[in-house]
């Protein structure tokens, strides 16, 4: 199984969270058609990661977009915020709403898919830790839905399990995305990897 690593360190998606590679315009894209047939759709490990699930679905970028190729199209996102994207044949990129971080990767998105189930990653950018002592107090989170600071990161918040409110991707995406604009007080940092 190709996608062995990331079923360990996920399992396999919750039902009922999964959502047609079509409804979000990925039906083209072999990888992910690939990892749809051997390990399935949906969010898992409790929603701390999402690859084709619910809370992809209907998703708009906001002001996100204006940093992202225009074929961009979202594929997966974490339950922090964390969104991956790929445009064209396979270029990923990668927006941190939170931080206000966009990257342009390296990476395609099976190398994304085979990295995210790193340690470093897990205890980074995923906050895997952080998820795990809000989910062992809340319950899996529902397939739609992310958590958010409050306040968020730029207005003073902190990464706290204690702070953490769920919203849904739609509502998340409109409110980071105004937080850092490029005529705004918090700009957006562009990165290249």
């Amino acid at each position: 199984m190709i996608w062995q690593d990331f079923v360990h360190c996920f399992g396999y998606p919750a039902p009922g969270s999964a959502v047609d590679l079509q409804a979000l315009g990925l039906e083209q894209n072999q990888t992910l058609r690939s990892f749809a047939a051997e390990v399935g759709l949906g969010t898992f490990a409790d929603g701390l990661i999402s690859i084709g699930s619910l809370r992809e679905l209907g998703a708009q970028l906001c002001g996100w977009a204006s940093w992202v190729p225009a074929d961009s199209r979202l594929f997966g996102s974490t339950a922090l915020g964390l969104l991956f994207l790929v445009s064209g044949d396979d270029d990923v990129w990668v927006i941190d709403a939170q931080e206000g971080i966009v990257v342009e990767s390296d990476l395609s998105v099976a190398e994304l898919l085979h990295q995210v189930t790193s340690g470093e990653l897990l205890r980074g950018s995923l906050r895997a830790s952080l998820f795990q002592a809000w989910n062992d107090r809340s319950g899996a989170l529902p397939p739609e839905s992310v958590l958010c600071p409050t306040p968020a990161l730029p207005l003073g918040g902190t990464w706290s399990a204690d702070t953490l409110a769920r919203v849904s991707l739609p509502v998340y995406l409109a409110f980071t995305s105004s937080l850092f604009r490029p005529d705004g007080d918090t700009p957006v940092e562009l990165r290249r990897r």
